[in-house]
């Protein structure tokens, strides 16, 4: 059985923002790579767990309610998100950095 994983605290939240926030300031860089550390995965976990449970609310936005919306909406917009928290949640930096051409040509 795998452990379960206790709900965060919100001083827990609140300092992953905080930290977040200095990486994003630090430059996109360093905002790849605290999104890579460990602290970076529970912050992006927490993200996509937090955007799998608004789904039903983004649903509601009133964007569902013009005809591209429904069109979005019937074809699955609640999958849409799940899908897009699911990238965030797996998303691996070190492999898009190591793939990239600028990686290879900035020596």
């Amino acid at each position: 059985m795998t452990p379960r994983r206790t709900l965060p605290t919100t001083e827990e939240i609140r300092q992953l923002v905080r930290e977040l926030e200095d990486a994003v300031v630090g430059g996109v860089d360093e905002a790849v790579a605290w999104l890579d550390s460990p602290r970076g995965r529970r912050y992006r976990a927490l993200a996509a767990r937090g955007l799998v449970l608004a789904a039903p609310m983004i649903l509601k936005h009133p964007f569902f309610r013009t005809p591209v919306g429904k069109v979005v909406a019937l074809a699955g917009g609640a999958a849409l998100v799940e899908k897009v928290a699911d990238v965030i949640r797996d998303w691996e930096p070190s492999a898009v950095r190591s793939t990239s051409p600028a990686s290879s040509t900035a020596r």
